[in-house]
């Protein structure tokens, strides 16, 4: 599928890929474990070093995912369920009201109040836009992490594909690196 250069470009400074390890909430890997979702590793979203890190679990259908980290301050998602189907379509249930508009392809949902309500309320619309459309099932960790990767390059709108290239941070450190390398490329080109 053709990637719009906006979106290629959120998807590179994303960097989304397995890690190693990663903190969770313990309450709500156990929500999720007592609803029978397994863990399939950990993955990180961000090339900053405070990147956002996941454990990524998947339910005994292995079409839902369950990213659940540790509640940090500044940041608001400790977990969201995440189902991607054939089509391209994707549904995200958060456990806050979501910043992320939903669209054509992406149904963003705010928390129904806890781990339980929320997986159960993310199954109904699962099973709604299942009637029209093959929900992907998940096996493993690069599959998943590959799904994470396809929404960076294909879901997220181009809006939040802007605002997260032209973060200013972002935008400093590209300035930063340019000005350093034009000084490096003239001390190499200096008579």
């Amino acid at each position: 599928m053709p990637v719009h250069p906006l979106r290629r470009a959120c998807a590179f400074y994303i960097s989304y890929r397995e890690v190693g390890t990663s903190k969770a909430d313990t309450k709500d890997v156990g929500a999720a474990e007592a609803l029978g979702f397994k863990q399939l590793g950990c993955a990180a979203e961000g090339v900053l070093p405070r990147s956002y890190r996941k454990q990524i679990f998947v339910d005994d259908a292995r079409t839902t995912q369950a990213h659940l980290s540790a509640h940090e301050p500044g940041r608001a998602t400790r977990y969201f369920l995440v189902t991607y189907f054939e089509s391209g379509k994707c549904i995200i249930t958060w456990d806050h009201r979501p910043a992320t508009r939903s669209s054509d392809v992406l149904r963003s949902r705010a928390t129904a109040g806890s781990f339980d309500a929320d997986y159960t309320a993310h199954v109904a619309a699962v099973k709604e836009l299942a009637q029209t459309d093959v929900p992907i099932v998940v096996t493993d960790l690069p599959a998943a992490v590959a799904l994470g990767r396809f929404y960076y390059r294909h879901v997220v709108s181009l809006d939040a594909a802007a605002t997260m290239v032209f973060w200013p941070p972002v935008v400093v450190l590209i300035v930063v690196i340019s000005i350093v390398a034009m000084l490096m490329r003239s001390r190499l080109v200096v008579p």
